[in-house]
């Protein structure tokens, strides 16, 4: 894919998954021959966690960050004149 950078700069993109090993990225062998000496690096980045016995994908600017959904359930907000519906309510139709 080819782009143009904000300062008006012509760039091919090119978009692969790799494994960091001692803080290094291995470009793959297609590529090196088309990339120039300066490039500019984007990393989408997936960690997987566990939260409370269940598998959570989490990104990682949220990593070390409490669950919003686990925290709300542990601490639910109170809204003054609120009723939550009953379970035959949820499902009645009109």
């Amino acid at each position: 894919m080819n782009i143009i950078n904000e300062r008006g700069v012509f760039m091919e993109a090119v978009e692969f998954t790799a494994t960091i090993r001692e803080g290094r990225i291995e470009i793959p062998q297609e590529y090196r021959g088309r990339l120039g000496e300066h490039v500019r690096i984007i990393i989408l980045s997936q960690e997987t966690s566990r939260t409370e016995g269940r598998a959570s994908t989490i990104p990682h600017a949220l990593k070390g960050r409490p669950d919003m959904l686990d925290q709300l359930l542990e601490h639910p907000r109170r809204v003054e004149g609120f009723t939550p519906l009953k379970r035959d309510q949820i499902y009645e139709r009109d």
